[in-house]
Parts: structure tokens; sequence; C-alpha cells
């Protein structure tokens, strides 16, 4: 590429070169005035030569490669992007609940809360498992509450002991 643009320059410099010795040398009047016209011309072809040289049946297969790749990348891009988004989603239920039962008195060693894709195109928490030292209070209160703001019906939550 470099190798191309290198003799492009080169054939851009060497034209203006002669033409500018040329109309410097050159009588003036008509003469002169063809000259320029000629010189303009040659000038002209000196910058489109690159063009000459281009095969448009494989730039034309090139470009369909690059928007087949960009896609491609869009694509990927996406799916990256949600699933970002349900992790952020789970991580932000995990830390609601521990928040929640520790205001409660509850001791929860360890949530996690499983995010899953709607019809709707978004992700919402769907199940929760618990592990921890809690009352049967404690873990009705926490429980109700996991309900009422997240919509994690109580039959998805599975609540287990620790074994301290």
């Amino acid at each position: 590429m470099t190798e191309a643009l290198q003799s492009w320059l080169h054939a851009v410099i060497y034209t203006g070169l002669i033409c500018g010795i040329a109309l410097v040398i050159a009588p003036g009047g008509r003469v002169k005035k063809a000259l320029t016209i000629l010189c303009g011309v040659a000038m002209c072809v000196a910058f489109i030569s690159p063009l000459s040289g281009i095969d448009f049946e494989s730039y034309s297969e090139a470009m369909a490669g690059f928007k087949i790749e960009a896609e491609s990348f869009a694509a990927d891009g996406e799916s990256y992007s949600k699933n970002l988004n349900r992790t952020i989603i789970e991580d932000e239920c995990e830390a609601y609940i521990l928040d929640k039962a520790e205001s409660l008195g509850a001791q929860l060693d360890e949530i996690e809360v499983l995010a899953v894709w709607s019809d709707e195109g978004y992700w919402y928490p769907a199940e929760a498992q618990i592990k921890g030292n809690f009352s049967q209070a404690q873990r009705e209160r926490v429980s109700s509450f996991i309900e009422a703001e997240l919509g994690i019906s109580a039959d998805k939550q599975q609540w287990s002991e620790s074994n301290e």
C-alpha cells in the first residue's frame, strides 16, 4: 500500500515539476495558454492515475466481506451488552436483598439471583438461592420482601441453612 502511495506521489510531483519548468520556459501568448491547458490535463491524469489500477470486482467483494464482518461485530457487541446487563441486574438484586436482610437482622452468607430474558426484551430477576443463618420469622419477612420488591415468587426462592 505504501509503495503504491509513494509511486502516486512521485508521479504527481514529477508531473508538477515538468509542467512548472515548461510553463516558465514557454513564450507568452497562445503557446503558453495551450501549454497551461495541457499541463492541467497532465496533472489531472497524474492525480487520478491510481484509480485506473483499482480492481472494482475485488473492491466490491472486499466491501461485502467488511459488511458481514461489521454485522458480526455488532451482533457480538449486542450479545455482550445483554450479558453485561444481566450480570448488573443480578448483582444489584443480590446486594439489595443482602442489605434488606441485614436490616431485618437475618444473617445471609450467600445469595445468588438468576435473571432471565423476558418476551418484552429485558432481563428480570426470576429465581433466588439464599443461604444463611436466620429464624423462620426472618426468613418469612425477607421472602415477603423479595417477592414484593423484586417479583421473585416464594416458590422460586430456595432457602438453605449455613453449616456454621
